[in-house]
C-alpha cells in the first residue's frame, strides 16, 4: 500500500527515530514537493532533513490541483471588482 505524507509525520517520526514506521505499514510513501522543500531543503539541520533526503522509498510527488487553471489568465468581472478594489 502506497501513502502520501505531508510534513508532521515525517517531522515527528524523524524525532523519535522511528521514521521507518512509514516503509513498515505503507512500503512506499509519496511527499509533495513542497513538503520536500519543506522538511529537506529549508529543514536543514531540523528533525527529518536527513532522515527524508536518504530514505529510498520516499519519493517527490508533484501535486497538480485541477480547481485551479494553470496558468491563471482569467477573473470573472465580478471577482475583479469584489477582490481588486
Amino acid at each position: 500500500m502506497e501513502a502520501v505524507s505531508n510534513s508532521t509525520p515525517l517531522i515527528a517520526l524523524s524525532r523519535l527515530q522511528k521514521l521507518e514506521l512509514l516503509e513498515h505499514f505503507f512500503g512506499t510513501v509519496s511527499i509533495p514537493v513542497e513538503v520536500h522543500d519543506e522538511v529537506v531543503t529549508r529543514g536543514g539541520t531540523l528533525y527529518g532533513a536527513k532522515e527524508v533526503a536518504h530514505a529510498p522509498w520516499i519519493s517527490e510527488l508533484k501535486v497538480i490541483s485541477p480547481l485551479l487553471p494553470q496558468p491563471f489568465r482569467y477573473i470573472p468581472p465580478c471577482i475583479q471588482n469584489y477582490c481588486l478594489k
